[in-house]
């Protein structure tokens, strides 16, 4: 949505200023009129601003979760959007939570509907929120979109809280042990570097002459390593390394199933309940095309989305899902000849999910000592091959 600087005039006397979100400057207009305030200029706003600042990039999925439920609260109590809205923007409420209420609010002010004013981000769960609130609101079905949307959300919190545990202690005894071979190298290496010139392994030479370049150069080694990691991260944020990793990662050994069962049971999860929900076929389908993670798994997704278009079946749809577990397209059809599709993708998302989560913990339970026993190895020959230089040398002297 455009935005707009406006100067604007209240009723005692006094100016203020600012920047809002709105269609046109009538709208601008209109929304200021609202507030009791006269336009006296409205231009279109050159300014580093951005409505989801404060918004998706501080609330928390909790945070997000509890704002969504507090809004059906008051829908079932009968209150208008508008007056929920003053609510949760009170002074009462936590920073993030207000900041959201605000946005929103001015967004209606400016003659947005609900979906558009939930919409304050393009993509995460703010944007996946926002997709399913205007859902809701279309269907009629408003505090019950709410409740899901929140339901959903905290899912996703939990399963990440899952994720990081099990991924946590391999990447400790991993970062562990790196650092152990390092500091091995680099301060015990050079410390026999006199005793061992002349005579010694190639092994311990090669380890002694690492641990020497690692003393004399660490600041440059340290600013290439740092560059190096800012540069991957960059590549790996930009739209173009999004796509490539997830094309990777969804053909990774062992991390690949995970991959395609986690996001395919995302979307036929959440197309599922959507579905059941009682919202259009087309519409559930654009929605859940957005909720996995993975770019490759959005993009195969909203294609089939687009085969349901042509006339398609949502079963023959699904069944042009390329790389998606067979569950998804077996359960669907059966769940169409049953007039239960969406009971059944709620199962074949739940059968998935819940299959990578066993597989996770799998891998998890064998990276742990498998990490060990190469890092184990990798140290016992560093402090092998010290040991065996040192008894040689001592050998030669006698």
């Amino acid at each position: 949505m455009p935005r707009y600087r406006y100067t604007a005039l209240a009723q005692n006397g006094s100016r203020s200023h600012g920047v809002i979100e709105a269609f046109d400057t009538a709208a601008v207009v209109r929304a200021l009129a609202a507030k009791g305030l006269t336009a006296i200029s409205v231009n279109p706003a050159r300014v580093w601003w951005r409505p989801q600042a404060g918004a998706g990039g501080q609330v928390s999925r909790a945070g997000l979760s509890g704002f969504l439920i507090d809004l059906a609260a008051m829908q079932d109590a009968g209150a208008p959007v508008r007056k929920s809205l003053d609510v949760l923007a009170g002074p009462n409420a936590d920073k993030a939570t207000r900041t959201l209420a605000e946005l929103m609010r001015a967004r209606l002010d400016a003659g947005a509907d609900l979906g558009e004013a939930a919409k304050l981000e393009t993509s995460g769960d703010v944007a996946f929120a926002a997709a399913l609130v205007g859902a809701g609101e279309r269907s009629g079905r408003l505090s019950e979109t709410l409740r899901f949307a929140a339901e959903l959300i905290t899912r996703q919190d939990v399963f990440a809280r899952e994720l990081a545990g099990a991924l946590a202690y391999p990447a400790f005894l991993l970062g562990l042990a790196l650092t152990a071979i390092v500091a091995l190298s680099a301060f015990a290496g050079p410390a026999l570097a006199p005793i061992i010139d002349e005579g010694g392994s190639a092994a311990l030479k090669l380890v002694v002459a690492a641990g020497g370049v690692l003393q004399e150069r660490w600041r440059a080694i340290a600013l290439g390593v740092a560059g190096f990691v800012v540069s991957a991260w960059s590549a790996a944020r930009s739209h173009g390394g999004r796509e490539l990793i997830s094309r990777l990662s969804l053909n990774a050994p062992i991390a690949g199933a995970i991959t395609r069962d986690l996001n395919f049971g995302a979307f036929a999860r959440i197309l599922g309940a959507l579905l059941t929900g009682g919202v259009p076929a087309a519409q559930a389908f654009a929605i859940a095309a957005s909720a996995p993670a993975n770019l490759a798994v959005q993009e195969r997704a909203k294609r089939a989305a687009a085969a349901l278009q042509t006339g398609m079946t949502a079963s023959s749809a699904l069944a042009t899902l390329d790389a998606a577990p067979g569950e998804i397209a077996r359960l669907a059809r059966v769940g169409e000849e049953a007039g239960a599709l969406g009971e059944m993708l709620v199962r074949a998302g739940d059968l998935l999910i819940e299959r990578a989560m066993r597989r996770m913990t799998r891998v998890s339970a064998i990276a742990g000592p498998a990490l060990i026993l190469v890092m184990g190895g990798l140290v016992a020959w560093l402090l092998t091959t010290f040991l065996s230089g040192l008894a040689a040398l001592g050998d030669g002297v006698l």
